[in-house]
């Protein structure tokens, strides 16, 4: 977990400093861009966590990136330009972007809210989702297991065990790992345990803004 956060925060670091070093001063604009596009890869085990939810939800934002200038934006510019083309049929994933990611509703948010409510738990959870989004074609409940659910992905159906949700969308070192990287004599690792600790940010939180 430690090596984990240490990694995280350096890796933000870094692209911080390099987004600095290509700023040009006073002109509000940049002058030179490093673009790196990291693809995951989706990950279907027999048995998926909180994890995957993440991995697999970064995967369909960049299908629907994929979808939408490569077939979309197409469509339309041969439209406005009069060509005649034949329509390229696509399946579009905004219905489990929806499941994910939409406001109060989303798979993401609902583990937020439940992390700030009195005895908030992963079944409970689980109830509150199941209101929610039973009936809908993207998701459906393991009547075997009460934590485990299903979400029709683009790549595929992908089963998940909400067990240990919460704990890990936390995303928090523990007071005793804190401690120790606090009387490192590194300087730099000092500054990013001090923004890090303040961060209220959950783990879902950040995949979202990305």
């Amino acid at each position: 977990a430690m090596a984990k956060h240490v990694y995280e925060m350096l890796f933000d670091w870094l692209v911080v400093q390099v987004n600095k070093a290509c700023k040009v001063e006073g002109e509000g604009q940049i002058k030179n861009s490093i673009g790196i596009l990291d693809i995951f890869g989706f990950e279907i085990f027999k048995l998926n966590s909180f994890e995957q939810l993440c991995i697999n939800y970064a995967n369909e934002k960049l299908q629907q990136l994929f979808n939408n200038w490569t077939f979309k934006k197409e469509e339309d510019l041969y439209k406005a330009e009069g060509v005649k083309f034949d329509n390229v049929g696509y399946s579009d994933n905004q219905g489990v972007l929806d499941l994910i990611e939409k406001k109060r509703s989303g798979l993401l948010d609902m583990i937020d809210e439940e992390i700030r409510i009195p005895r908030g738990s992963d079944d409970t959870y689980m109830q509150k989702v199941e209101k929610n989004h039973s009936g809908k074609k993207e998701f459906s409940r393991d009547r075997r297991n009460k934590m485990n659910f299903r979400i029709t992905h683009f790549a595929g159906d992908v089963d998940y065990s909400a067990t240990k949700f919460l704990f890990k969308n936390k995303d928090k070192l523990t007071d005793d790992l804190v401690s120790l990287l606090a009387k490192s004599t590194n300087p730099l690792l000092n500054d990013l345990l001090q923004k890090a600790v303040k961060s209220k940010e959950t783990l879902g939180k950040k995949f979202k803004k990305q």
